[in-house]
């Protein structure tokens, strides 16, 4: 019982400093997290009103024609993700484009830690940055090599970064 009157007493005060931060005008939202945001707007704070979500998982329609699985790496414009659920054609799922997976790797590239990666369509495999893109390949800034893989090595474990890059 105390411990629970104790955490309410803390909730208060963190409610009551956000709303006299408010009264005053002054802007605190860079401070926030969208979730903090979207709590406090739940408990009556007008902190929030923008705040949709953290950005890290988009709702995506397929329009490939085909079913997309779950764990596929999928592209978005010139954004790359990896599908978080089956994905029926016409369907609309969920693609993380931020976070880390393990995927498919050109068996001959040889990858450094921290390097840009080449999304090899044709493949449905990540190649080194050294590559050279064909159509529909996806360079630069949306997938980072998170490890070193060697020549014969088919899977890389790559950040996804939620930043567009350049598509052949």
């Amino acid at each position: 019982m105390k411990k629970t009157f104790t955490s309410l007493l803390v909730l208060a005060a963190g409610l009551l400093a956000a709303f006299a931060v408010q009264a005053t005008g002054v802007d605190v939202s860079a401070f926030v997290t969208p979730e903090a945001a979207m709590g406090l707007a739940a408990a009556g704070g007008a902190l929030t009103t923008k705040a949709y979500q953290d950005g890290k998982v988009i709702d995506w329609v397929n329009g490939t024609g085909a079913t997309v699985t779950a764990n596929s790496v999928v592209r978005m414009g010139n954004i790359l993700g990896v599908a978080l659920v089956d994905v029926a054609n016409g369907a609309t799922g969920s693609v993380a484009v931020d976070g880390v997976f393990t995927c498919a790797k050109v068996s001959a590239a040889v990858i450094a830690q921290g390097e840009s990666l080449t999304w090899d369509a044709s493949a449905s495999a990540f190649d080194d940055n050294a590559a050279t893109p064909a159509t529909g390949d996806v360079t630069g800034a949306p997938a980072v090599a998170f490890e070193s893989a060697g020549n014969g090595v088919t899977t890389l474990k790559v950040k996804f970064t939620g930043v567009p890059g350049t598509v052949t």
